[in-house]
């Protein structure tokens, strides 16, 4: 699995390509009220 920190058009972009090709991908990213979550 690779984790993407940082959930910007670029980072975004980077897990799409690397789900594509078959790798897990999960991002973290920080909302408004500063709380980190996760997406698969």
């Amino acid at each position: 699995m690779i984790a993407v920190i940082g959930a910007s058009s670029s980072g975004l972009f980077a897990a799409w390509l690397l789900a594509q090709g078959g790798v897990e991908v999960e991002v973290f990213e920080r909302n408004p009220q500063g709380e980190i979550s996760s997406r698969r």
